[in-house]
């Protein structure tokens, strides 16, 4: 399937007048860059063709890409999914596409990643293990034309060190906050809580942009194989609504655990807040069964479908605003992500 959208400065629809920029998405990510588009258009006036790249899955396994349209000597930015159900296809179709791009002559290629898979095997934890994070950027540093990658909420911010080129990790606190506030929520009443040590940091700038609210940090221990709160560092929580704050959620067994225990110790209300909602195994039915609300962005692509199936417990918000935003500065000369940070 080909899309193939031209815009001028003044948000009309042209004929290609040899443009030095072009997005192109992987199938996955097709709705989100569509509306990239949309809002480089009506907000910014930018000139963009945009193409939807081709995959063909062979009958053995192996993928084939292909662009519609010729890319010579463009500045491209790649929008693509690293976490489309399998992470493994979808590291395997990014490589195959930033070769292909390399064939095809582009200038450079700036990958639009929303998620980036892998992003917890940051460390050697024990004897004889991988730091799979560096590995899967040095994989796609090895296409001499990725000069930048643009993401969302790394695991860990040092680990942006890990890319040798040029990196750009933006953060979701701006989008959830502006959702806190359109909640009428008593902002007194009000306390984000991060769910271990690591997302602190995290959690405290998060608390910051809400409005200088109050912080917490859960200290836990495994009992049986079950996270149990020994402490909450911070203000009490009786009677207050908690806003769990984290980058991401996976198989949801920790986080809902911290729920319960929450409403144990006198919390009147929990909400969640992660930046990746990955869902795997029992997480969806786990949620489902804990009783709150779970807000995440759209860095995991996700159905319609799904969305309206699982909206009694779960709302979707878009980050495309921000990466549009990103990537105007980017084909913008002189443009700066620094109001972004």
């Amino acid at each position: 399937m080909k899309i193939l959208l031209f815009f001028d400065k003044k948000g009309d629809d042209v004929a290609e007048e040899n443009p030095c920029c072009a997005i192109l998405t992987l199938p996955g990510t097709q709705e989100l860059a569509i509306t990239i588009c949309s809002i480089l258009k009506e907000r910014y006036g930018d000139v963009f063709p945009f193409y939807e790249l081709e995959l063909k899955n062979f009958a053995s396994g192996e993928n084939w890409i292909h662009a519609p349209e010729t890319v010579r000597k463009l500045d491209v930015f790649l929008i693509a999914p690293m976490q489309d159900l399998n992470p493994n296809d979808c590291m395997m179709q990014l490589l195959i596409a930033c070769d292909m791009l390399k064939r095809a002559s582009v200038k450079s290629i700036t990958l639009i990643l929303p998620f980036v898979s892998y992003m917890r095997q940051d460390r050697k934890d024990d004897k004889r293990t991988p730091v799979s994070a560096k590995m899967v950027f040095d994989i796609i540093s090895a296409n001499v034309l990725v000069h930048h990658i643009v993401t969302v909420d790394l695991h860990a911010d040092q680990e942006q060190g890990f890319f040798d080129r040029s990196l750009d990790n933006l953060n979701s606190r701006a989008l959830f906050a502006a959702d806190v506030h359109t909640r009428g929520w008593d902002m007194e009443n009000l306390m984000v809580l991060s769910v271990d040590f690591g997302g602190a940091v995290r959690a405290e700038a998060f608390a910051k942009r809400v409005g200088d609210i109050p912080v917490g940090i859960c200290q836990k221990k495994r009992v049986d194989g079950v996270p149990r709160i020994v402490n909450i560092i911070g203000e009490e929580i009786r009677g207050r609504h908690i806003l769990i704050f984290d980058d991401m959620i996976d198989t949801a067994g920790s986080i809902v655990a911290v729920v319960e225990q929450l409403f144990e110790r006198g919390a009147a209300d929990v909400s969640i807040y992660a930046t990746h909602g990955i869902f795997s195994h029992q997480a969806i039915p786990l949620l489902r069964s804990s009783g709150v609300e779970v807000v995440v962005t759209d860095t995991i692509p996700r159905s319609e479908s799904f969305k309206k199936e699982n909206s009694d417990w779960l709302r979707v918000v878009s980050i495309s605003d921000l990466l549009a935003h990103a990537i105007h500065e980017h084909a913008t000369p002189g443009g700066s992500l620094s109001k972004l940070m």
